[in-house]
Order: C-alpha cells, then sequence, then structure tokens
C-alpha cells in the first residue's frame, strides 16, 4: 500500500477531508486518498509555505535513491527520527505492528514504544493547583 509521510511545522490540526493533519508528521495510506490530498490547492499552498513537508528517505536495500515514506523501509537511524516526530498514538500504533511484521528492528520498535510512553506521560500539575 502507497504511504506518504507529511509533517506538520505548526501546533494546531488541519483536516482536508476526512484526512487530519497533527502537530509533527502524519501518515496518509492509500493511493486516493494520497491523490485527493496533494491535489487540493490548500495543500499545495502549505507546501509552498513550508507549513508542512512531504517526508521521505533512501530506501534501505535500494541501490538507487528511491525514496520511501514508509518507515520499514527507511534506513534506521532516518525510520527512528519520523517516529520521534509523530505524535499520533494509532499511527505509532500502526508504525509498530509493520515494523514488527518486517524487519523488526529492535532500534525502531523501541523507539515507537518510547514515543507512546512519551505522548501518553501527563503533566504532573496541570493547572498549576498544589495539593
Amino acid at each position: 500500500m502507497e504511504k506518504l509521510l507529511v509533517k506538520r511545522n505548526k501546533a494546531n490540526i488541519f483536516r482536508i477531508e476526512d484526512v487530519v493533519f497533527y502537530p509533527g508528521i502524519t501518515e496518509i495510506c492509500g493511493e486516493a486518498k494520497i491523490k485527493k490530498v496533494r491535489a487540493h490547492k490548500s495543500y499545495q499552498g502549505l507546501l509552498k509555505n513550508k507549513v508542512m513537508e512531504e517526508v521521505t528517505s533512501k530506501k534501505v536495500d535500494s541501490k538507487e535513491d528511491e525514496p520511501t515514506s514508509d518507515i520499514t523501509e527507511m534506513i534506521a537511524k532516518e525510520a527512528i527520527a519520523v517516529v520521534r516526530e509523530t505524535y499520533a498514538i494509532p499511527v505509532l500504533q500502526d508504525m509498530h505492528e509493520r515494523e514488527q511484521d518486517g524487519k523488526a528492528r529492535a532500534t525502531v520498535l523501541s523507539a515507537i514504544l518510547d514515543q507512546i510512553e512519551e505522548i501518553k506521560k501527563l503533566p504532573e500539575d496541570i493547572d498549576g493547583d498544589e495539593d
């Protein structure tokens, strides 16, 4: 399945129809969704203004400079960098499942689990009141 990683450089959520872009990395799966997003005028403007960036990396086993947006095909160091900029737990869980089914690189799996735990942590004192 075709995948597209998009990095949103703003702290708010943005939506194009049924695709939600979170701050950091958002993963879009499926050729139809990718075509719809890339064709959208707002998306094109956000790319031009560097509010959004498409994230690719050289494939691990590629002798050519063939790009990929699938972390299971990326060099581990670059896959980990993508994971560290992903803040949507369902996307991270999907990445973890695909990595386990694929190369199952311990460093990438660990980075995904660490990122999920970081996101789940709540501030000790959200409103500033002390008990």
